[in-house]
Formats: structure tokens, C-alpha cells, sequence
């Protein structure tokens, strides 16, 4: 069981960053939350939905919109569309399907790459796409010459941690082994850095959440993606917003 996993680590590590806590649940390989083959993640009798599983205008939107782009790209004989954190595919399965119907030289010259680490979804995926096989792979990539990089609501599932005035929040064990909080130091200086970058100033008794992986993500996006367009679809707001303590 991952709890018993967990309560381990602690025991061998001592208190661990809210930040390793969250990335276990969420996605460790056997018993993450992503990774679980008996759950329905996403759709009506699932979780929760988003925009793909609401309703197909969403995808069909962005189709027309990437077919524009690949205008923009000068039509070249390939590109690439590469989805991050793909889930079961329903995007990707509208996207194919409206340039089929609407626009059949962009599909011609379409290769779609779903990147997704869920193995559940990505089996999941395959059969959802089954009549793109042509069109489709899952394997990540390492290098877009000319294409998008697409992601939606990719970013809000990264781990993130938690800080106060005082520190870091921590996971740890009381004397009958449950979990519970505790405050620790700082698990890497790129929070110092991010306080100090955004001028945020915690008020006492105050939580805020970092997410660092997002500088990682477009850093690594940009690596692959020589030629193209980032486009991504996820929640936000003005980091005087977010970290106001009189807001909160």
C-alpha cells in the first residue's frame, strides 16, 4: 500500500516536503491517483470533467485554431502536434477528427504525439484513437522541428509545496503513525528565490502554494520545440492576488 510506502520513507528520511507527498499520490507508478487502473478519472461517471469531456466544441475550437497556425507556419509538408499530459486521448480523438472533416491537407501532414506517464491512460488512449493510428504515437519527444505544443490543465496537477512565514510544510508521523504537519526548512533555495523574484511577503499564519515544475516544463518545452507555438489552457491569477494575505 502506498500510505505503508510512505510511512516508511518517513521513518527512514524523517519529515518529507508536502511536494514529494503530493507527486506519490498523484503519480506513483502502482498506486498514484493517475496511474490507478480502477479509477474513472474523467468524463460524467468519473471525478471530474474537463472542457474535451464536456462537450466537443472545445476540441473542434482548437482544431480550426491549429489549422490557422499551420497557415501561419508557412503549411509545411510536417508537423507536429504534441499534447502534454494527454489523459485518455478525448482531445486529441476531436482534434483529429475535425481536421478530417474540415481540413484534410492539415491532417495529411499532421504526426500527433500524446505525452502522457499514466500507462492506464495512455492504454486507454490507444483505443479511443484507434482509427488515427496512423496519425498518432506516445511516445515522448525530444526534438519538434515545426508544430504546437498543446496542453490543458496540465499544469495545475504538478506537485506543489507548501510554505508558511515559518518554513516549509512537512509530512511526518505522530506516535500512533498517522500523518501529520510539521514545518521544516526550505527542501531546495528555489523558494527563497521565488519569494524574493515576487516581492511576497507571508503574513503570519498565512499558506501559500509554489509550483516550481512550471519553469521546468516550459524550459524543457522550449528545448524540444525548435519552430512553433505554445498554446496551453489552465487556471491562474495576478500574483497580487494569489499571495495578498487580506485577498485570502
Amino acid at each position: 500500500m502506498l500510505a505503508e510506502r510512505l510511512r516508511e520513507l518517513i521513518r527512514a528520511r524523517g519529515p518529507i516536503p508536502f511536494r514529494d507527498w503530493m507527486e506519490a499520490a498523484l503519480y506513483d507508478p502502482v498506486s498514484g491517483y493517475y496511474n490507478r487502473s480502477d479509477r474513472k478519472r474523467w468524463g460524467k461517471a468519473g471525478d471530474y470533467r474537463t472542457s474535451p469531456e464536456r462537450s466537443e466544441l472545445f476540441a473542434a475550437t482548437f482544431a480550426r485554431y491549429f489549422a490557422k497556425l499551420y497557415d501561419e507556419l508557412g503549411r509545411p509538408a510536417q508537423w507536429t502536434i504534441v499534447e502534454g499530459g494527454a489523459g485518455e486521448g478525448w482531445f486529441a480523438h476531436g482534434v483529429l477528427r475535425v481536421l478530417a472533416e474540415e481540413f484534410p491537407a492539415v491532417l495529411v501532414a499532421t504526426r500527433y504525439c500524446l505525452e502522457e506517464i499514466s500507462r492506464d491512460s495512455v492504454s486507454r488512449a490507444q483505443q479511443n484513437l484507434s482509427e488515427f493510428a496512423d496519425r498518432v504515437s506516445f511516445a515522448s519527444v525530444s526534438d519538434v522541428a515545426i508544430g504546437i505544443y498543446f496542453s490543458n490543465e496540465l499544469l495545475d496537477a504538478f506537485p506543489v509545496h507548501r510554505i508558511n512565514s515559518s518554513g516549509e510544510l512537512h509530512v511526518t508521523l505522530d506516535a500512533d503513525d498517522n500523518f501529520i504537519w510539521t514545518t521544516g526548512d526550505f527542501s531546495t533555495p528555489r523558494l527563497t528565490e521565488f519569494l524574493e523574484r515576487y516581492a511576497i511577503e507571508l503574513a503570519p499564519e498565512q499558506i501559500i502554494e509554489v509550483n516550481l515544475a512550471i519553469d521546468d516544463w516550459l524550459t524543457s518545452v522550449a528545448a524540444k520545440l525548435k519552430h512553433g507555438f505554445v498554446v496551453t489552457v489552465d487556471y491562474g491569477a495576478e500574483g497580487s492576488e494569489l499571495y495578498d494575505p487580506l485577498l485570502r
